[in-house]
């Protein structure tokens, strides 16, 4: 089935019924978490103990993650399987068109996501063509003061590309974004 079809038949059923909806939400993200888990794992060559060792939990706990029909996933088991595997993690509400994009191509080429190593996506935007924006990113997650900034007021990609976010909390910078920078931030992207 190509991805066209398989985009219009998601759109004809989501715009079923809310409960359709509602349960296509679920549905979604009780399988494709554990898929992705393990195309991940997968393409780094590890086994469920390998991940398991790096996660800080049994193997045992891996294959019942990676089991679409027994996962049970929060956040702070989804933040250790990020910090793992060197990779983001994003949990926000989304509007249907995004998830329709999403589901329509599942392939593990897409799922099994690159680590911050071999994320050629991530080394392209650090060489912006809009270095204030990436000024205002920086001092917004804390990494770089305002005012006249000195080498020692600046925190470097280099120097968090290995850490841990425990690491980095024990670095100094803020678990939360200060929202009076958010307006800056806002400003320095072109947002309103």
């Amino acid at each position: 089935m190509s991805m066209n079809t398989v985009r219009g038949q998601l759109l004809t059923n989501l715009k079923g019924s809310k409960e359709y909806r509602e349960g296509f939400v679920a549905e979604h993200i009780k399988t494709t978490l554990p898929f992705q888990l393990r195309a991940i794992r997968k393409k780094l060559g590890w086994t469920q103990k390998q991940l398991g060792l790096k996660a800080g939990m049994a193997a045992e706990r891996i294959t019942v993650l990676e089991d679409p029909n027994y996962a049970k996933f929060n956040l702070s088991t989804l933040l250790r399987l990020a910090d793992a595997f060197d990779v983001a993690l994003i949990v926000r509400f989304a509007p249907f068109s995004e998830l329709l994009d999403w589901a329509s191509d599942l392939s593990p080429e897409v799922i099994a996501v690159p680590n911050y190593a071999k994320d050629s996506g991530l080394h392209t935007a650090a060489k912006s063509a809009f270095p204030e924006q990436d000024e205002a990113i920086l001092e917004l997650f804390g990494a770089k003061k305002p005012g006249k900034a000195k080498e020692s007021d600046s925190v470097s990609h280099s120097s968090l590309a290995g850490a841990s976010s425990k690491e980095i909390a024990g670095n100094g910078l803020p678990h939360k974004i200060d929202p009076s920078k958010t307006t800056q931030l806002r400003l320095a992207v072109g947002g309103p």
